[in-house]
């Protein structure tokens, strides 16, 4: 055992509940979490002195950022570790996933249709590596409208929470 559960992040609410669910396996486990985040350079960074918008790591680090804050505030005490790469993020997944002791990633539950045309790294993913790999849908996150009054019930709104890339 490696004690150690990776989860890949693409900065979409399915990765943020595989996030989630990830770390409550690895508390149960009592292994680490890593948040990996993996991404292709596109085009070379725009010349002259770069805002925070156009810095080469701003967005890796937003999605990594908010993954493990919603982590940290549901399990405090997990160890969890941050991995940013830049390079194929089937690669990058890959190499992961025979580090670890179980691969969890988001997932959007497309048809078989829409997987044989667009793909799913997932189903790359299952095929390459003998480590178990986990796919988690997307959850509601049920928030109160505001705190009950003397016994007083209340419902609960579903809502989405988002993740902006």
């Amino acid at each position: 055992m490696k004690d150690l559960i990776t989860v890949g992040l693409d900065g979409t609410l399915q990765s943020l509940s595989a996030a989630l669910w990830a770390a409550r396996e690895a508390e149960l486990r009592k292994a680490r979490l890593r948040l990996l985040h993996a991404w292709i350079q596109l085009g070379p960074e725009p010349a002259g002195a770069p805002s925070e918008e156009a810095e080469e790591h701003y967005w890796p680090h937003r999605i990594t950022d908010e993954a493990q804050a919603s982590v940290a505030s549901s399990h405090p005490d997990l160890p969890v570790d941050v991995s940013l790469v830049r390079g194929d993020p089937v690669d990058a997944l890959a190499q992961a996933a025979e580090e670890s002791d179980l691969l969890v990633l988001g997932s959007r539950g497309l048809g078989a249709a829409a997987r044989f045309t667009l793909g799913e790294i997932g189903l790359e993913l299952v095929t390459r590596t003998a480590v178990p790999t986990i796919l988690v849908r997307a959850q509601l996150i049920h928030v109160p409208v505001r705190a009950p009054r003397n016994g007083e019930l209340l419902r609960s709104i579903p809502t989405r929470r988002r993740c902006d890339p």
